[in-house]
């Protein structure tokens, strides 16, 4: 894609009314084709060389959303992928990011701010390397992607007087909860966690997959009295199966590291080491 080409963003719909709003919300700033099936986008797929961004409805008749991404993917793996949806189940939140990666799951009805954020950043992800920059259980970014956005937050931070602020959430223990409880709970506790984290924090924010079990979140112009770390565990404990986990497995818990710029250091390096994420 030329800088002077508008990114190209298919929207899969069987409702013609959800498209519309898609293409009235979208179509100012970006290139929007619209499907009405996942047959139908397959199709479409089959004839663009570029697509950077895909937003399928979940529940249409013939092909869901999980099943068509499935298939979109092989056909164009550094598309980023989001389902907009009314209803998701946790099984079916882990299917969705097993099969096809999907960067959001972005609930009905959205709000337009939301929706454009997320297509703002989704689109960052694209020019970056695109969808296989996710992490494949969370559907977070990756550590390669993660450090990509922290090298630019750090750089930003370096040139304006705002503080920036990191925070490692770690989930004590669960390399032994994965062990006893298997890889399907594990993977509940962490896409139930990752969703919980998105809820606390803000749009601007970024959270990201760092390792087994650690989260980080890069906080730009956070202040240090802005209680993050309490409203991080809180929203935590408030998601059923991160509760249940924690309840029923004694040596599981949830802890919040933070390191601040330029208190505890002015690179990425020392913010990193702070928070013993780097030696």
């Amino acid at each position: 894609m030329s800088p002077t080409e508008r990114p190209v963003i298919l929207a899969v719909d069987d409702e013609p009314e959800n498209l519309d709003l898609l293409e009235r919300t979208l179509g100012l700033d970006y290139d929007v084709r619209v499907a009405h099936s996942g047959a139908e986008a397959l199709e479409i797929l089959g004839q663009l060389t570029d697509v950077a961004l895909i937003i399928t409805d979940q529940r249409m008749p013939g092909m869901t959303g999980t099943e068509f991404l499935s298939k979109a993917r092989l056909r164009r793996a550094d598309a980023v992928r989001m389902i907009v949806t009314g209803y998701t189940s946790p099984a079916d939140l882990i299917d969705a990011i097993n099969s096809s990666n999907v960067f959001r799951f972005v609930t009905k009805p959205w709000d337009i701010d939301h929706m454009l954020s997320m297509v703002r950043r989704a689109l960052r992800i694209y020019e970056a390397g695109g969808g296989d920059l996710l992490d494949e259980v969370t559907g977070l970014p990756n550590r390669r992607l993660l450090r990509r956005e922290l090298d630019r937050e750090v750089a930003r931070t370096a040139r304006t007087p705002r503080p920036l602020a990191l925070k490692a959430i770690r989930v004590d223990g669960y390399a032994d909860y994965a062990a006893s409880r298997g890889p399907i709970a594990a993977e509940m506790l962490l896409t139930a966690l990752a969703d919980s984290l998105r809820a606390a924090l803000r749009q601007v924010d970024v959270l990201g997959v760092h390792g087994d079990g650690v989260f980080l979140a890069v906080l730009p112009e956070c202040a240090a009295s802005d209680p993050v770390s309490d409203r991080i565990v809180a929203a935590a404990r408030s998601r059923v199966a991160v509760r249940e986990a924690l309840e029923g497995f004694p040596a599981l818990r949830i802890s919040v590291d933070e390191a601040r710029m330029p208190e505890q250091g002015t690179s990425v390096r020392d913010l990193l080491q702070a928070l013993a994420l780097e030696s």
